[in-house]
């Protein structure tokens, strides 16, 4: 992801972004995700609890309304450009 090879990350789960956060840390491209999330790459999580960890390290991600895996395919899709909007059921 921080060497520009991915488009999208998602997450599903608070646990999951932290111990993705301390590799990216650990390895040291946590700087360039971060920046990276506002220039090309799109996160998304599939609710709030999710998305903490990733607004606490300055990444703004992409939220459903739901906080479901459904809602949460279908909110990136919408992004992209390839699914019906969320007021379509």
């Amino acid at each position: 992801m921080a060497a520009g090879e991915i488009d999208d990350v998602v997450f599903t789960s608070a646990p999951a972004v932290e111990a993705w956060w301390a590799v990216a840390e650990a390895v040291g491209v946590a700087d360039e995700i971060v920046r990276r999330s506002h220039d090309h790459v799109l996160f998304a999580a599939v609710g709030p609890v999710t998305a903490a960890p990733l607004l606490a390290k300055g990444v703004e991600p992409l939220v459903p309304e739901r906080s479901r895996m459904g809602a949460l395919v279908r909110a990136v899709l919408v992004h992209h450009g390839d699914g019906a909007p969320d007021s379509a059921g």
